[in-house]
């Protein structure tokens, strides 16, 4: 006798899932308004995962074009670490194991 869940699954039939995009981002960036609070969640998720180490890079518009127009590994040699109250941050980017 087939249980309650296989009964369903012989049963069932695959259907399409459509998201609507631009409403789920507009619903995640009203979730987390606050200035690091998306930070916050981020690490919260990593350390629920179980997660021994985490990154977040920022970046500056600088540093990136300085990036992008060397090898590719960022700047090196004489790079000046800029003013990080006043710098705005172009692009940052997450990573946990």
């Amino acid at each position: 006798m087939a249980t309650a869940k296989e009964a369903l699954w012989e049963s069932g039939h695959d259907e399409s899932v459509e998201v609507n995009q631009r409403a789920l981002i507009d619903k995640v960036l009203a979730r987390y308004s606050g200035e690091f609070t998306v930070f916050r969640e981020l690490l919260q998720n990593s350390s629920d995962a179980a997660s021994k180490r985490v990154e977040i890079h920022f970046e500056t518009e600088a540093y990136l074009a300085h990036k992008n127009s060397e090898n590719g590994e960022g700047p090196s040699g004489e790079w000046k670490l800029p003013d990080l109250k006043t710098t705005k941050v172009h692009q940052w980017s997450f990573k946990n194991d």
